[in-house]
């Protein structure tokens, strides 16, 4: 199902804290996609439904989930993963994903339907791909920690999606996987197996650490739902900003009509990381937000950031423009805000200036 019919169809009635409930209820059913299962960081193998099936998978299955070993992949997966799989090399998370039967979302995320399996070792992602068609033959992907660019998480009603930015023989490569969003825990797990894996050493807090609570209270609880599962247990807040949905007024031809200029968002720096998080900037005022998309930023890849004036439609808007990248490759990412908050993002951003491996940035704040 295409995105655009998936907003058709909720008919613009379907509040997000009710479809979440409905998430919860669902995951209540089945405890391998419970994420509060996942809170404990248990690293237990979770129960796995699929062991009826048959071997042979068609990739639509109804759920996402986790397997002890690449063996126990449905499909082609298996023998995919294990053919790469090195001697000795540590597994921390591996995941099966059935198809979703659509093309796209919203922030311009788009990928042909496929089912995957997602795998996170000691130092690198496998993601195993088979579009089910004999004119598109499977495909693996390996992708080492230190190539990673950033690492884009969201959802919107039914749709869930993983993209993977990374460098690769000096060009930006990206891996984009569409998921159905009762899976999110057993993604948001392997994001956060790869952020404890990978991590560099973060940045020392000179004074008394900020709580978690207190973000959570500034950025509202649709955006923690997107943050909170993909942190790790030694990692704290530093600073943080928010800001709402900005509006202007746009004419064309004879008719004015009314235009997101900025949507809502937050910037968050941790002592691992910057995360900016976002709402569908196709939301209108006081219509229903469906789409969250959570962008995380490894400090070391982080190579300049600069501001720029982007005011359109009477309102005042700045761009944060943050320039990503490593091994030759690099690929811009433009964080529109309200100008009323340049000195809260000034002042959220002093920190990965502070940061060891942030002492390369070029900054034009």
């Amino acid at each position: 199902m295409s995105w655009d019919a998936l907003r058709r169809s909720a008919g613009g009635r379907t509040d997000p804290t009710t479809a979440a409930s409905t998430a919860q209820q669902t995951a209540t059913k089945f405890p391998d996609s419970v994420h509060a299962a996942e809170r404990g960081r248990k690293t237990g193998v979770l129960a796995r439904p699929e062991a009826e099936l048959r071997r042979q998978s068609n990739g639509k299955e109804s759920w996402v989930f986790r397997a002890a070993h690449p063996s126990q992949l449905l499909g082609v997966h298996a023998g995919q993963v294990g053919q790469v799989l090195r001697p000795g090399e540590v597994l921390h998370y591996v995941l099966y994903s059935p198809m979703w039967e659509g093309s796209g979302g919203p922030f311009g995320i788009r990928a042909e339907p496929a089912s995957h399996a997602v795998v996170v070792t000691d130092s690198r992602f496998m993601i195993s791909r088979d579009q089910h068609s004999d004119a598109v033959p499977p495909t693996l992907l390996s992708i080492p920690f230190e190539a990673v660019l950033c690492v884009e998480s969201g959802s919107a009603l039914m749709l869930g999606w993983l993209v993977i930015r990374y460098a690769e023989e000096g060009s930006p490569r990206a891996a984009t996987l569409l998921y159905r969003a009762l899976g999110r825990a057993h993604f948001a797990a392997a994001l956060r197996s790869y952020r404890s894996v990978s991590q560099v050493d973060g940045l020392v807090v000179q004074s008394r650490p900020a709580r978690w609570q207190g973000v959570w209270d500034q950025i509202g609880e649709r955006y923690r739902e997107e943050i909170e599962p993909l942190l790790t247990d030694f990692e704290s807040p530093i600073s943080t900003v928010a800001w709402p949905a900005l509006y202007g007024r746009r004419r064309k031809r004879s008719r004015e009509s009314l235009v997101c200029t900025a949507p809502a968002g937050a910037l968050v720096v941790s002592t691992h990381g910057l995360f900016s998080i976002g709402d569908d900037p196709q939301a209108l005022p006081r219509s229903p937000n469906f789409g969250v998309n959570a962008l995380f930023v490894p400090p070391d890849a982080l190579q300049a950031v600069t501001l720029a004036d982007k005011t359109a439609s009477g309102s005042f808007v700045l761009a944060l423009q943050l320039r990503i990248g490593r091994h030759g490759a690099a690929v811009p990412v433009e964080v529109l805000f309200p100008g009323e908050r340049l000195h809260e993002v000034e002042h959220a951003l002093g920190a990965l200036a502070e940061h060891p491996v942030s002492k390369d940035i070029a900054w034009s704040l």
